[in-house]
């Protein structure tokens, strides 16, 4: 009786690692996927970040410009 409890046991334990593996192989690639996409986006946000600085700063010297009537 106690080795057909430890069987059953070991079966479940199987089962349940089989599942976890086939989904581990199943989902990945999509990790691998997002990671990428991630390393894309701060790569533009850094480019950006470049960009925004100067445009700000001749947005602030136009806008002090006074008009001449």
């Amino acid at each position: 009786m106690m080795m057909e409890t430890e069987l059953a046991r070991a079966n479940s334990s199987l089962r349940m690692s089989m599942r976890i593996l086939r989904n581990s192989y199943a989902t990945y690639p999509l990790h691998v996927g997002f990671l990428l996409y991630r390393e894309k986006l701060q790569a533009f946000g850094k480019a950006m970040a470049k960009t925004a600085t100067p445009i700000y700063t001749l947005y602030d010297k136009f806008r002090k410009v006074q008009c001449v009537p």
